[in-house]
């Protein structure tokens, strides 16, 4: 019993057209989400069980690190996030799966599935059946998540090799430069020290948190669907095409309107926030910067200077998140 209008909602936020759908995919999204937060939590045991033994501790850490990754809350229960794990494959890697499934958002994993158990059985049976196709949405989250992975990996390991990264061997260097692009536009884990970073690092991170995650997962920011629509009108102009196009779909001019409307939002709060905070705070402009696009994107990383921010710095911080 639910109104025509919540069902426009929740039929929007969630990408699905058919409204008649919505309790099949609602049940579909509890029933994801337990099992990748279980499948993860039972991976994340095997780590912490050789760190704490077989037991309760083990356990608890577990589950508690598998949901926050999967929900990209990026609250770990060390002092010092992950730091510790920054060499350790199976745990870190564990938790850049369970952050990039949950960045991809709920239609994605379902219609990717589908199609990836389509063509499986297909194989299999050496029959030729309808192969569910991957949706535009689903193409371009894929596309745009592995490019942008991909990307951050090579800058932050590019710009901080000879930093942060340096008393580490390559491979760990490579590993954690991965790690951090992976949770770096939704999750807010870190491996490695954020308070003496260089200045290109902090801005390349700033661009990659504006941009966040998927539209109807569990990330923030304007969006890799916003972006991407952002990036084909910009390359159909400069080509001089009438229409936007990405992977041969025609994008309408609402669509265009309304992501440079969300970007415009998000530049106009975040720039509102970053002079409000240079006025009422003492940190470094490129810092309150960091601050302000990681609360917009709920990313929940930080240069170090969150608690030594004033009661109206907190304000806006908080407000940013909201």
């Amino acid at each position: 019993s639910v109104s025509v209008e919540n069902k426009l909602l929740i039929s929007y936020m969630l990408s699905e057209q058919d409204m008649t759908q919505l309790r099949t995919m609602v049940l579909r999204i509890i029933y994801i989400t337990f099992g990748i937060e279980a499948g993860g939590a039972l991976l994340l045991f095997v780590g912490f069980s050789q760190l704490y033994g077989v037991g309760g501790k083990a356990a608890f850490f577990a589950v508690f690190h598998s949901i926050s990754a999967f929900c990209n809350a990026g609250f770990a229960l060390f002092t010092n996030s992950l730091e510790q794990f920054v060499g350790n494959p199976w745990i870190s890697g564990t938790i850049m799966v369970l952050i990039v499934l949950g960045g991809l958002s709920f239609i994605v994993l379902t219609n990717t599935a589908r199609n990836l158990s389509d063509h499986i059985l297909s194989a299999l049976s050496g029959n030729r059946r309808k192969i569910t196709k991957l949706s535009l949405n689903s193409k371009v989250v894929l596309t745009a998540t592995l490019l942008l992975i991909v990307a951050g990996t090579l800058v932050i390991y590019g710009t901080e090799h000879g930093n942060s990264l340096r008393r580490y061997p390559l491979s760990t260097q490579y590993f954690a430069a991965l790690f951090q692009s992976v949770t770096l536009r939704t999750a807010g884990f870190n491996s490695i020290p954020f308070g003496s970073l260089t200045s290109a690092t902090y801005l390349i991170m700033i661009a990659f948190m504006f941009i966040g995650g998927a539209s109807g997962s569990t990330a923030g920011g304007i969006k890799v669907g916003t972006a991407s629509v952002i990036y084909a009108f910009i390359a159909s102009f400069l080509r001089g095409r009438r229409q936007p196009i990405l992977f041969q779909h025609t994008i309408s001019a609402g669509q265009v309107l309304r992501a440079f409307t969300i970007l415009i939002f998000g530049m106009s709060v975040v720039g509102i926030a970053t002079v409000a905070l240079s006025i009422s705070e003492h940190e470094p402009t490129l810092k309150l910067l960091f601050e302000t696009t990681s609360a917009f994107g709920t990313v929940g990383l930080s240069t170090g200077i969150t608690s030594s921010l004033s009661i109206f710095g907190r304000v806006v911080i908080s407000s940013l998140m909201f």
